[in-house]
């Protein structure tokens, strides 16, 4: 079992690194996102075994997977700044299971069309719901309500997802760096 000491020694010690302070929760980001790589190549992998295909070309392909990339860099930035304010391990390792219902509570199992007005309404405006459109859009899979009561995220997923990216670097970029740098006071 690691110990406060024994990682507050690691951090002290990229603290120590002729480099700059903001390198490390940079880096962890970045590397969070490139790990992200061999596991989306395992699920287009996986995905071409079993029949799926895109349907609309390459180019279209890779806009849904360069989506899918920078929502889960957005995304890292949250649960860098979650994992800056948990004071060990386990309280980060406790906390994960929170972040699950905002998978659920979309688009990307079932169609929003049966649910709730209330629930109908957060599963539309959830970003994993964008995104899950904008891929369906540009792979040319079906999937879409066509119902009437779609909302502006469905109709407009790659703005939605772009949009969603954008806010969530602009609220937990500064919010984890800062508490990055007060880490080290």
């Amino acid at each position: 079992m690691v110990g406060r000491e024994s990682s507050r020694g690691v951090m002290d010690r990229f603290r120590s690194m002729p480099m700059a302070r903001l390198a490390v929760p940079f880096g962890h980001t970045g590397a969070d996102s490139l790990i992200g790589l061999p596991l989306l190549a395992a699920m287009v992998g996986t995905g071409l075994l079993v029949g799926w295909q895109p349907h609309r070309g390459l180019i279209p392909a890779v806009e849904a997977f360069l989506l899918m990339m920078l929502l889960r860099y957005a995304l890292s930035w949250a649960g860098a700044y979650v994992g800056l304010l948990a004071k060990n391990e386990q309280t980060v390792a406790q906390l994960v299971p929170l972040f699950l219902p905002i998978t659920m509570m979309s688009n990307a199992f079932v169609p929003t069309d049966g649910m709730p007005q209330w629930l109908r309404f957060l599963a539309d405006w959830n970003p994993v719901s964008a995104l899950t459109a904008a891929a369906r859009d540009l792979f040319g899979n079906p999937g879409m309500s066509t119902s009437g009561h779609t909302a502006w995220p469905l109709t407009h997923p790659v703005a939605a997802v772009l949009l969603w990216a954008a806010a969530l670097l602009a609220v937990f970029v500064p919010l984890a760096l800062r508490a990055y740098l007060r880490t080290g006071q």
